[in-house]
């Protein structure tokens, strides 16, 4: 590679650094387009007496292809997190729905939400279950506790 190929790369290569310094972190489709104008650059600028032998330009094409498969598993790593988390929420919903449920026409046990002491308690039936901002509820001698209130529970 010839001194002005030299000096284009590490121009171009420190643009790009003090550009990815100053901006949010770059795309997929930058880095890969970043990458084969760095080519491009190094292709054009080439000395025609002493072209990049096929060595040198596999291995490029080989680094290219590295990178767009590095970038190709993080996407898909992240997609499969996304996934697995809406799982998990969707598993934890239906858990929730399941135990309160499975209470109706059981006797509970309740600390009363409104004594800040947390001795006092209610013992009752479970009469209905419902469901209010994503927690259950339950009705117990005609009003309504939230499930984290139970203390015991028998049948």
């Amino acid at each position: 590679m010839t001194t002005a190929v030299q000096s284009q790369v590490a121009m171009l290569k420190n643009q790009t650094t003090m550009q990815q310094a100053t901006r949010t972190p770059s795309t997929d489709m930058t880095d890969k387009n970043m990458f084969l104008q760095l080519m491009l650059k190094e292709m054009e600028y080439q000395d025609p007496t002493e072209p990049v032998s096929n060595q040198e330009w596999l291995a490029q094409m080989a680094q290219y292809s590295s990178l767009e498969a590095s970038q190709n598993t993080t996407s898909a790593v992240e997609k499969l997190s996304g996934l697995v988390e809406s799982l998990s929420d969707s598993y934890a919903s239906s858990a929730n729905i399941s135990q309160t449920l499975t209470l109706l026409g059981k006797e509970v046990t309740i600390m009363d939400p409104e004594d800040k002491t947390g001795e006092t308690t209610v013992t009752g039936i479970v009469d209905e279950a419902s469901f209010e901002s994503g927690a259950g509820q339950i009705k117990v001698n005609g009003r309504n506790y939230p499930i984290a209130y139970i203390k015991s529970v028998k049948n």
